[in-house]
């Protein structure tokens, strides 16, 4: 009986073995894996919404800023105070704003 169970083993153990190498021998399906496209398409809507919340807060900046400082230059210094509280911003005769670097 012992025989008997041993060699049922065996013959169970090579038919898997030759089940699973027929299955090695089909040939896959090409293009991208369903994973993979999925994480691309996950990463494209992140980055998309990433510049809609940065677009969303810069024309929150600019809202509040020409509500609050009338001057143009005066209103760039306003703004970048919220941003980096403690900075000191120099506003010249040029357009744009200045950071000098030593922090008050």
């Amino acid at each position: 009986m012992s025989k008997l169970l041993g060699k049922w083993g065996q013959w169970v153990v090579a038919q898997r073995r030759r089940r699973n190498l027929r299955k090695g021998a089909t040939p896959r399906p090409a293009g991208v894996p369903v994973g993979r496209l999925w994480t691309g398409v996950a990463g494209v809507l992140a980055v998309v919404a990433g510049g809609a919340v940065i677009a969303g807060h810069a024309r929150h900046l600019a809202a509040v800023g020409a509500a609050v400082a009338p001057d143009r230059h005066a209103q760039d210094a306003y703004l970048f105070q919220a941003v980096a509280p403690g900075a000191r911003f120099v506003v010249g005769d040029k357009p744009g704003v200045r950071i000098d670097g030593r922090f008050v």
